[in-house]
C-alpha cells in the first residue's frame, strides 16, 4: 500500500516538473534564433526582404552549409563567408 502511494506521488511530481519546465525549455531557443537571423541579415549572409518562412529556410540552409564546412578538415577558408546572400529557391 505504501509503495503504491509513493509511486503515485513520484509520478505526480515528475509530471508537474515536466509541465512546469517544458515551456521554459522550448521558449528559450526562439529568441536566440531570431537574434542570429537578424545578425545574418545585417551582415548580408541572408538576403533582405524575405518572408518569415523564407528567412527560416535560409537560416536552415546557412546552418547546414556551416555544419558541412566545419566537419571537413581540408577547408581552410572562413566557414562563415559566403559569396552571395542566401535565399531559398522560389517554388
Amino acid at each position: 500500500m505504501i509503495t503504491k502511494i509513493t509511486f503515485n506521488m513520484k509520478a505526480r511530481i515528475a509530471f508537474l516538473l515536466a509541465l512546469i519546465l517544458s515551456p521554459s525549455i522550448y521558449s528559450g531557443s526562439l529568441p536566440q534564433d531570431e537574434k542570429l537571423l537578424q545578425s545574418l541579415i545585417q551582415r548580408g549572409v541572408i538576403c533582405k526582404g524575405l518572408t518569415y518562412d523564407e528567412q527560416q529556410e535560409a537560416l536552415r540552409i546557412y546552418l547546414n552549409k556551416k555544419a558541412r564546412k566545419d566537419k571537413s578538415p581540408q577547408e581552410k577558408s572562413d566557414s562563415t563567408s559566403f559569396k552571395t546572400c542566401i535565399a531559398p529557391h522560389k517554388k
